[in-house]
């Protein structure tokens, strides 16, 4: 009896956020939609029941976004490793944009590099006034306010003083997007009458903390133009495939293609529309989604130099030469996991980057080839860096990896005027090699209004 009056206060309780944050969903604001979306994926498995109930009754874009909010809370126990989403309040007048970052940096633990930012002694104050914010929303806002440019290369932020662009933004959990250009093109040849084209450029930015492993192309759901005029294309009609005679062994037909093999995509995708109407002056409403792989299941090998008691190193070689990167004690180092066997071929420190060979007792090397990595290279002094790795070559039994890695610097100091030389590479000191053995898919939702395009 009491367990059950427990489960039914519980449930009165979410109901009582469940209905309020619902109605927030058919909001006129963009950042009320996404932070009832977010709000209501957090209420977790006991919310799910009411929300596929009112997904059911609801129509249109609301229902979309239960829809896709009832997803989110069945895959919250399968996606590991990243972290919860988390608001911040800021205010301030008095401090500058590397005083700001910095302590968005030790509010939320972001790996930030503010290196490119220190290069003048005086840097101006700037007002921030955050309120309830996401990292990514708090971090656009600094970055608007300092005049800092975000780029992302490898799965880490880039940081650049001036010409911060402002274009359309829509930010939801972990992941940010933002339209870059469009263009409107017409094309003709002498045999056909002239077709128009228009394509949206869009890109996606991520925490660290919560990088993807896999992308795969956005889907527009909803698109029209001020005009109301409907932007989504109609669905291409079906190739005709030739027809290609059978394996006799009952296989496939030779030279067919894998429906279970994925296409490259990126972070930057186009969006292809249907042009909209002459005296049209902004896309009203472009709505969709985009689904990324998280790693759910990984395997994890690391190396870290090992001295027992009463060992000392090896002496240098005499014979090596003197201006030469000497050998790093990773060099050689294997370490086995499970069905996987990684060695440390190679750590060039003063190139950045470390040379792996990956081999497993049950997989052949082509299909190790196209499982996703991740890597972590900290230096000397426990300094973290930005990694990322890429598949270098594939032998008989082994596939060669390169982890390639840029310090992120984060304990900066202000750089003195005509102190340009380059600090010397810190030694690397530990080395983690993941193998993603399992992704978990992810929507993400993206919703811009009022897009100018004229």
């Amino acid at each position: 009896m009491i367990r059950a009056l427990a489960a039914l206060t519980l449930l009165a309780v979410q109901e009582d956020k469940i209905a309020p944050l619902s109605r927030e969903l058919e909001s006129v604001e963009v950042r009320r939609v996404y932070h009832a979306v977010s709000d209501l994926a957090a209420l977790g498995e006991p919310a799910l029941p009411s929300i596929e109930s009112r997904a059911k009754a609801a129509q249109g874009r609301a229902r979309d976004y239960l829809n896709l909010i009832a997803d989110e809370i069945r895959s919250a126990r399968l996606t590991t490793g990243i972290p919860p989403i988390q608001r911040i309040s800021m205010k301030t007048s008095d401090r500058n944009v590397v005083e700001l970052l910095g302590d968005l940096r030790s509010k939320t633990g972001v790996a930030l590099s503010l290196e490119n930012l220190m290069g003048e002694e005086k840097l101006p104050e700037v007002p921030v006034d955050i309120h309830d914010a996401t990292m990514l929303e708090a971090f656009d806002a600094i970055c608007r306010a300092g005049n800092v440019t975000v780029t992302m290369e490898n799965g880490q932020f880039m940081l650049y003083q001036g010409d911060y662009q402002e274009v359309p933004r829509f930010f939801y959990d972990h992941y940010f997007f933002r339209l870059g250009n469009f263009v409107l093109m017409k094309t003709a040849d002498f045999r056909k009458p002239a077709v128009q084209s228009f394509r949206v450029q869009m890109e996606m930015l991520w925490d660290p903390a919560a990088a993807p492993c896999k992308f795969n192309p956005p889907v527009v759901v909803e698109a029209v133009d001020d005009k109301g005029k409907n932007l989504i294309p109609p669905p291409a009609p079906p190739k005709k495939e030739p027809h290609k005679p059978a394996d006799p062994a009952g296989g496939k037909p030779p030279d067919a293609a894998d429906p279970t093999e994925d296409g490259d995509s990126e972070a930057v995708s186009f969006l292809q529309l249907v042009p909209p109407s002459p005296a049209a002056e902004k896309i009203a409403m472009l709505r969709g989604y985009t689904t990324i792989g998280l790693p759910k299941t990984k395997v994890t090998l690391s190396f870290v130099e090992e001295t027992r008691k009463g060992e000392r190193k090896d002496a240098p070689d005499k014979n090596q030469d003197p201006q030469a990167e000497p050998a790093s004690a990773l060099d050689g180092m294997v370490r086995k996991s499970g069905d996987f066997t990684v060695k440390v071929v190679k750590v060039e420190s003063s190139l950045f980057r470390v040379t792996c060979e990956v081999s497993s007792a049950t997989l052949k090397v082509e299909d190790i080839g196209k499982m996703p990595f991740l890597a972590s290279v900290t230096l000397k002094g426990a300094e973290p860096t930005r990694s990322y790795v890429s598949l270098w070559s594939m032998k008989e039994n082994v596939a060669e990896v390169m982890v390639s890695f840029q310090p992120l610097h984060l304990k900066e100091v202000l750089v003195k005027p005509g102190d340009d030389r380059p600090v010397p590479p810190a030694p690397v000191e530990k080395i983690e090699l993941s193998i993603v053995t399992a992704v978990q898919e992810r929507k993400i939702p993206f919703e811009f209004r009022d897009v100018k395009i004229k």
